[in-house]
């Protein structure tokens, strides 16, 4: 089984390269924020990570943006609320959809800037450029590779097999810090 650091250091590899090869067709920067507002689970590995990056960085404004997150997502929450398990992934999709507009917590919605970059999930740092995971093509984000075709994009597409890594629990971003941790 591989690590968590082992894990992250080959998807940065791949996403990296995948950055080099798209070039100016990858609109991918700080400042762009769309990928970063509404839900979406993340694993226990996920909130390990940024619950070190809130340590470092202990930003009070941030730990009310996770408090004010849990609570707007309370009503229909699929899964244990208290825990921030997700127990029903099809209702987790739906769910995401039901809150369209809630940014991450670690969102500076000033800058526009993730307050949490270098502890972020996997999830995020595969969104955006054109990747084939495990033999899976995630969908790149809209606003990359604009006026290219389909084969183009494909030309582009990094394939990155992932190591074998330990089952995980899902959760929310919102429960990487709960009450001051």
């Amino acid at each position: 089984m591989a690590s968590d650091a082992e894990l992250v250091q080959i998807v940065d590899a791949a996403v990296a390269e995948a950055t080099r090869r798209a070039g100016a067709a990858l609109a991918c920067k700080s400042g762009c924020t769309h990928c970063c507002i509404g839900p979406f689970a993340v694993t226990e590995r996920d909130l390990a990570r940024l619950r070190e990056g809130f340590a470092a960085v202990g930003d009070e404004r941030m730990a009310a943006r996770f408090r004010e997150a849990r609570e707007v997502m309370r009503e229909g929450f699929p899964g244990d609320w208290e825990s921030g398990g997700v127990t029903d992934l099809g209702a987790a999709d739906l769910f995401d959809l039901a809150h369209p507009w809630l940014p991450c917590p670690v969102l500076d919605l000033e800058t526009g800037a993730c307050g949490l970059h270098a502890w972020r999930p996997v999830a995020c740092r595969l969104h955006g450029p054109a990747l084939r995971i495990d033999g899976v093509d995630l969908r790149h984000c809209r606003l990359n590779y604009v006026g290219m075709d389909g084969a183009e994009v494909e030309g582009l597409r990094v394939s990155v097999e992932t190591p074998e890594v330990e089952e995980s629990t899902l959760t929310y971003i919102a429960w990487a810090v709960r009450n001051g941790d």
